[in-house]
């Protein structure tokens, strides 16, 4: 029997990623995506996931642990 592999879903670069694509990313929206747009613009790349903490809309730990599933920071 065939094995079928379960596809990975296609993360999106927090560091790259356009407004556009940032708020397609369960868990972030608009406002969220638009702050870490602004928060990028002013501290440049996020370096670990707790730095995205800083970031305002992000403060909720639950809510970082579950945008890791979606998106990353390379």
């Amino acid at each position: 029997m065939p094995r079928h592999e379960q596809e990975q879903p296609t993360l999106v670069n927090l560091n790259n990623a356009s407004l556009e694509d940032l708020a397609g990313v369960p868990g972030i929206g608009r406002e969220r995506a638009e702050a870490l747009l602004m928060y990028r613009e002013q501290n440049g790349p996020l370096t670990n996931w707790g730095e995205l903490r800083d970031v305002p809309g992000f403060e909720d730990e639950d809510l970082v642990e579950y945008v890791q599933g979606f998106a990353e920071l390379s």
